[in-house]
C-alpha cells in the first residue's frame, strides 16, 4: 500500500483516518500538526509529529497527504505550501459514499460515510461533502468547500471557492453561490447569493449584526 501522513490532528482527522483504513489503499505513515501540545502524542494509534516547518524531515517529498482541517481557507492555504514542497493531495472516498460513475472528484478531497454524489457533479479540489451530504447531478464547487453533515445541493447548482454549506441546510435547484458564502445550519437557500455573504433561515436571509448599544 502506498504511505499517506495527514496534516492536522483534529477530530476531522480521526473520520478520515476511518475512511483511509476501510479502503485499504494507503498505510498511514503518521500525522503532522503546528500545535506543540499535540506534537510526541497520538491520534488513534498514529504518531502526531512536528511542527510543519522541519516537514521535509518527517515525510519524504513525493508521499501522498490529506489536509485533515474543516476551515476552508486554513486547508487551501496549508494544502499550497504542501504541493510547493513536493507533496501529491490524495483523495479519500467512505466504502460507503454513493458517487455516479462520471463524477469528478479535485485532489485533496474527503467524501464521508452515507454521502451521494450523483451523475455529473464537479467538485473541486480540497472539498468535504460530510456525513450523509448530497450533491445533486451536475452540481459544481470550487476549491476548498465544506459541504456539513447532511447538506444538500439541489440539481445544477454552482458554488464559488472556500463556501460552508451548513448542517442540514439546502441549495435548491439552479442557484449560484459566490466564493466565501456561508449557508447556516438548516437554512433553505432560494436566491443566488453574492461573494462573502452569510445566510440563515429558511428562506434563507442575510445575517444582520445586532444594534449597537450606546
Amino acid at each position: 500500500m502506498k504511505p499517506i501522513f495527514l496534516y492536522g490532528a483534529s477530530g476531522h482527522a480521526k473520520v478520515i483516518i476511518d475512511i483511509i483504513e476501510r479502503a485499504g489503499l494507503y498505510r498511514i505513515v503518521g500525522l503532522a500538526d503546528d500545535d506543540p501540545a499535540r506534537i510526541g502524542t497520538d491520534l488513534i494509534g498514529y504518531p502526531v509529529r512536528g511542527p510543519g516547518h522541519h516537514l521535509t524531515d518527517l515525510f519524504p517529498p513525493d508521499t501522498e497527504v490529506i489536509v485533515s482541517i474543516g476551515r476552508n481557507d486554513i486547508r487551501r492555504a496549508i494544502a499550497t505550501t504542501l504541493t510547493a514542497l513536493g507533496y501529491r493531495l490524495a483523495t479519500a472516498v467512505h466504502v460507503r459514499a454513493a458517487l455516479s460513475r462520471d463524477v469528478e472528484i479535485g485532489p485533496g478531497s474527503v467524501v464521508m460515510a452515507g454521502a451521494v454524489i450523483n451523475a455529473g457533479a464537479r467538485l473541486g479540489p480540497l472539498a468535504i461533502v460530510n456525513t450523509g451530504a448530497q450533491v445533486d447531478h451536475d452540481c459544481q464547487t470550487g476549491p476548498a468547500c465544506h459541504l456539513a453533515p447532511a447538506s444538500c445541493l439541489c440539481g445544477t447548482v454552482k458554488i464559488g471557492a472556500e463556501c460552508l454549506i451548513g448542517a442540514g441546510s439546502v441549495v435548491i435547484p439552479n442557484l449560484t453561490l459566490g466564493d466565501r458564502v456561508t449557508v447556516g445550519a438548516g437554512a433553505t437557500v432560494v436566491h443566488d447569493l453574492p461573494d462573502d455573504a452569510t445566510v440563515v433561515g429558511t428562506p434563507a436571509r442575510p445575517l444582520r449584526s445586532p444594534p449597537v448599544v450606546d
